[in-house]
């Protein structure tokens, strides 16, 4: 799986650069960018594989149902106007029950729910990706354009002067003001 693309990434990058030599630190940055990719990928499936401890999720149910007995109580000892109390402890208690729904939603954010993360989407750009790479394509730099004087000039025509002498500037040197 991602495992053996990224070890066959590896290999790939580690002969293209026996056969076309670049800079130490260039290629220690791109091996330290796939190790941070695999890292996230790991992270990602720990997250996935991990479940939330049941104790815990027991327990938080219960505190939930014993703040939704007490409250009450305390909303009207403390609230003079017992439709405000009503108000506050509705308020409170559904506050509550909606961090308990969130939570147990992020727990398991992979999958075919709505609210799931949309990892199909995810891997589908990513093949796109490196489909891009492998093209053969990507391995041919990008030429000077012989359309671009033509295109300047109808530019200049419409620019004011100190406008177009900055552009002509970023465009030619790659310098700007």
């Amino acid at each position: 799986g991602v495992v053996q693309a990224t070890v066959w990434i590896y290999l790939l990058i580690t002969q293209r650069f026996h056969d076309h030599p670049v800079e130490a630190p260039i290629i220690s940055r791109m091996y330290q960018e796939l190790s941070a990719g695999l890292l996230g990928f790991h992270n990602a499936i720990m997250v996935k594989t991990t479940p939330f401890p049941f104790p815990f999720a027991q327990l938080i149910s219960l505190t939930i149902f014993v703040l939704m007995l007490t409250f009450p109580v305390v909303a009207a000892k403390f609230v003079e106007d017992m439709s405000w109390a009503m108000v506050f402890t509705w308020v409170s208690t559904s506050g509550y029950f909606m961090l308990c729904e969130v939570a147990s939603e992020m727990e398991q954010p992979f999958g075919d729910d709505e609210t799931d993360l949309p990892l199909l989407g995810y891997q589908e750009e990513f093949d796109r990706e490196l489909s891009a790479l492998v093209h053969a394509v990507s391995d041919v730099p990008p030429g000077p354009n012989p359309a671009m004087p033509v295109h300047m000039l109808k530019v200049r025509d419409v620019m004011e002067p100190a406008v177009w002498v900055n552009t002509c500037r970023w465009i030619m040197l790659g310098v700007g003001d």
